[in-house]
């Protein structure tokens, strides 16, 4: 600011000389002139004295008091930047402030991370650095505050750039499962945690051809199910591929898969021989090679049939050989019977009409599965079973 003493005067008309005492220490050594311009290095109220002297060496003096309002600091939060999603913002920036005050100093990045204190050089200098893991535009705010109160803000503009391209999970089937049943549906999730995933980018490929999935879901993550119309074949490797985009234009690498169907169900055929009751077995199978039963007894024939795959029921019908007078099954059988089979879940039975009353002597009894037509389509053949013995005493 500027001081003048124009309102001095002499009243003989005397020419006079102007010296100042700017500091307040009342020696008049710091200014001369009528005008003269004074810094002062802080706020507060000061005390400015004026001595004029005429030409005959008398003098006069006076003093003002100057009021110094605070300046805030004023800061500048450093240029705008744009980083990549997961990366490190890296900055600097400075401020300035007329008075001689100490600082304090904060930021705030603007991603819900807080406001956190800030280090300043004594050069009036800081540096930011933080990492930002979700996308979008943030505001990281600086403000410096002066021991008077005084404070002064910047902003500096962060724009985080999705880099994430989407991907895939939740697969059903497995990469890489195998024993997968003949009806499986497809089902992958693909996710874009970030800006999201592109609807209309979504791919699915199936042995080669491209299908049409139910999608449901939201951009964060749909949810791809493909139905095929008909059932892939025993031992088939069924290959997928994936493919996607983000909304921010992330495009994912083609996501290869496969994995392989159940092999063909094989029907195991067990024949038990069971006494009618009230007669019963003199010896049974567990301790003898073949089955007694008293002269007189009746017995009938239970078959059961189990696949090596529970999933896939053995369902059809079993003929029954009934052969006399042998334990041999190799022979023209006495008669056949065939029994319709029931069950589920990879099990069936069948159970044969009476056999007696029996006389003395050597029977035999054999069983043969016989798949209908939705068996044969799960790929199940024809077997036989062991050739069960039986002696009549």
């Amino acid at each position: 600011m500027t001081v003048t003493g124009t309102g001095s005067s002499e009243p003989g008309g005397s020419a006079l000389t102007y010296l100042w005492d700017l500091d307040n220490d009342n020696l008049y050594d710091d200014a001369t002139g009528i005008t003269v311009a004074v810094v002062f290095s802080d706020n507060g109220t000061f005390s400015i004295g004026l001595k004029v002297t005429n030409t005959l060496g008398k003098s006069g003096t006076d003093t003002a008091s100057v009021v110094v309002a605070n300046v805030a600091p004023v800061v500048n939060a450093g240029p705008d930047a744009t980083i990549n999603q997961g990366a490190a913002f890296s900055s600097s920036g400075s401020f300035t402030d007329a008075g001689s005050d100490t600082w304090t100093a904060t930021v705030d990045y603007g991603d819900g991370s807080g406001i956190q204190p800030l280090t300043l050089t004594a050069s009036k200098t800081f540096a930011l650095s933080h990492t930002y893991n979700s996308i979008g535009a943030f505001n990281a705010a600086v403000c410096v505050t002066d021991n008077n109160g005084g404070a002064g803000c910047d902003t500096a503009v962060v724009t985080v750039l999705d880099v994430t391209p989407p991907f895939t999970s939740g697969h059903d089937p497995l990469p890489g499962a195998t024993n997968v049943p003949v009806y499986t549906n497809i089902v992958v999730h693909v996710k874009d945690l970030a800006a999201g995933v592109n609807l209309s980018s979504l791919k699915m490929t199936v042995e080669g051809t491209v299908v049409s999935p139910a999608i449901t879901g939201s951009a964060a993550d749909y949810t791809l199910t493909y139905d095929p119309a008909v059932n892939f074949a025993n031992s088939q490797v069924v290959d997928v591929t994936v493919e996607a985009g983000g909304l921010a234009g992330n495009v994912m690498a083609p996501f290869v898969y496969s994995f392989t169907i159940v092999p063909p169900p094989v029907a195991t055929v067990g024949t038990e021989v069971l006494a009618v009751p009230p007669a019963t077995a003199l010896c049974n199978f567990n301790n003898c090679n073949v089955k007694v039963v008293a002269s007189g007894s009746s017995v009938y024939v239970k078959a059961t049939i189990t696949s090596s795959d529970p999933s896939a029921t053995p369902t059809g019908s079993v003929s029954i050989a009934y052969f006399t007078g042998t334990s041999s099954c190799n022979v023209r059988p006495a008669s056949m019977q065939t029994v319709a089979l029931s069950g589920g879940s990879g099990v069936t039975t069948a159970q044969s009409s009476n056999y007696g009353p029996l006389a003395v002597g050597t029977y035999s009894f054999k069983v043969q599965y016989i798949p209908n037509a939705a068996a044969t389509a799960l790929g199940f053949v024809g077997a036989p079973g062991e050739c069960a013995g039986l002696l009549v005493q």
